[in-house]
């Protein structure tokens, strides 16, 4: 007998990182208060954070035991347990590689809806992201540098940050878009910045958490790292995880993506 309850699936980047893992685990709390009632489970998209993980003899996420799988392995589970219906919510910053990874693998037997990423191409929740960010800019006598991921190979990636760079030129001289990758770089960005006219740097990270490259290229100390470059003492706003109107969108996400598998189980026992 299966169990068509549908079963909640966060597909995430992941992080090796401490305070970032605790981020995501108010994150998996937030998950599961909002969809109490159902399973919420967590698949791992990047093969070397599970094995980080594992060699830090780490076999579960969060207080609660959720096991460290990959995409792959949830859905084993899952068609093992008897399961049918799935929403695979994305926890991803924009469309690439990653995201098409997770649309095309083999899902067996499994009836699955998918939830998309936070921002793409056709500009989808840019002035959403926008305006759940802008409360964290920094004042007259600061400068803001907001720190996207973006793709050195695929647009995709890139068109959504370019679209909010425009509006920073628009609306916020003293804010700026930086990305790890693509452009605009941070040889593009940081000379251009006069850090004489500044008190403090605050970055505003456009990801889910403020994990690797924020802490190991931002604001490390080292002489490469953006903080360094500007040689201004320097703040760190709240990743997306902690943003509640961010955290909203995917909350509604999802629960489209069960209205979507309802719908179509309607129609499927309509049909019969």
């Amino acid at each position: 007998m299966t169990n068509s309850k549908p079963v909640i699936v966060i597909a995430a980047y992941g992080t090796g990182e401490p305070e970032a893992l605790r981020c995501l685990e108010t994150l998996d709390g937030a998950f599961c208060n909002r969809f109490a009632g159902y399973e919420v489970r967590w698949a791992l998209l990047v093969d070397w954070i599970i094995k980080r993980l594992k060699k830090e003899r780490k076999n579960n996420l969060w207080a609660r035991g959720e096991p460290i799988k990959s995409l792959t392995g949830v859905y084993q589970e899952l068609q093992e347990a008897g399961k049918t219906n799935v929403v695979v919510q994305g926890l991803l910053v924009h469309e690439g590689g990653i995201s098409d990874g997770v649309y095309e693998m083999p899902t067996g037997s499994l009836r699955i809806e998918y939830g998309k990423s936070l921002l793409d191409a056709a500009g989808r929740n840019v002035d959403e992201v926008l305006r759940a960010v802008s409360p964290y800019f920094g004042g007259e006598n600061e400068v803001t540098i907001l720190v996207g991921h973006g793709s050195g190979d695929d647009e995709r990636a890139n068109v959504p940050f370019r679209r909010m760079n425009e509006y920073l030129k628009q609306h916020h001289p003293n804010a700026h878009m930086c990305m790890i990758h693509g452009s605009p770089s941070p040889d593009e960005v940081l000379p251009k910045i006069d850090s004489s006219r500044f008190r403090r740097v605050v970055f505003v990270p456009l990801m889910i958490t403020a994990g690797e490259h924020v802490l190991h290229e931002v604001v490390a100390d080292s002489p490469k790292s953006w903080v360094s470059r500007l040689h201004l003492p320097y703040y760190v706003a709240p990743s997306f995880s902690e943003i509640p109107e961010v955290v909203e969108i995917y909350f509604k996400s999802i629960e489209n993506a069960l209205g979507r598998l309802k719908n179509d189980s309607r129609t499927i026992l309509g049909g019969r």
